[in-house]
């Protein structure tokens, strides 16, 4: 990836020595990877600068290779939705070109039907689907709900603030670094 800004060589031996570059997870243990930061011989302004530069072009990278998933994602779904077009013709084909749908014994022909050459195999096989016509008709007994619970913590902190106890939980004021 290109660079925004030049990286001071100790700081970016870092990112070969101490982290996987495929993985981006630390490769040494924290401990070893903090002594390696820890022991770059630098000026303090320039430490703290060098390493937010590197921070933003790490950042910068993380970002390219996002959007390049995005778009690959877009191209693999494309690929794949194309794939299932040609794949749903072809099924229509054989089955009402090669076939008679009329045919009292349509099925047993379709589900025997085959296709193979030293590069490919197409067959049917016979199944059962339930097709669900009108859900509000289904007896209870066959419905299944699913419940996902969840703490919903910016409605806690608005009570908090406005001066309602809520058991279980606290507010925590932190000190967030702030990188720009």
């Amino acid at each position: 990836m290109g660079t925004l800004y030049e990286i001071d060589e100790r700081l970016r031996a870092l990112e070969t020595i101490g982290i996987d570059t495929e993985t981006g997870e630390v490769a040494e243990t924290q401990e070893d990877f903090e002594r390696m930061y820890d022991e770059i011989e630098m000026d303090l302004n320039a430490k703290i600068e060098n390493t937010i530069k590197f921070i933003k072009n790490i950042r910068i990278d993380a970002l390219a290779i996002k959007d390049e998933e995005r778009k690959l994602k877009e191209r693999r779904e494309g690929k794949e939705k194309f794939a299932q077009r040609l794949q749903d013709r072809l099924d229509y084909y054989i089955k009402k070109r090669i076939f008679n749908p009329s045919d009292k014994d349509y099925e047993n022909k379709v589900n025997k039907y085959k296709f193979e050459t030293p590069s490919v195999y197409l067959s049917y096989r016979k199944s059962t689907k339930v097709n669900v016509i009108n859900q509000d008709k289904i007896p209870k007994e066959y419905i299944k709900t699913k419940e996902e619970t969840s703490v919903d913590k910016v409605k806690i902190k608005k009570s908090i603030l406005s001066g309602i106890n809520v058991d279980g939980v606290e507010l925590c004021n932190e000190l967030n670094m702030q990188i720009k």
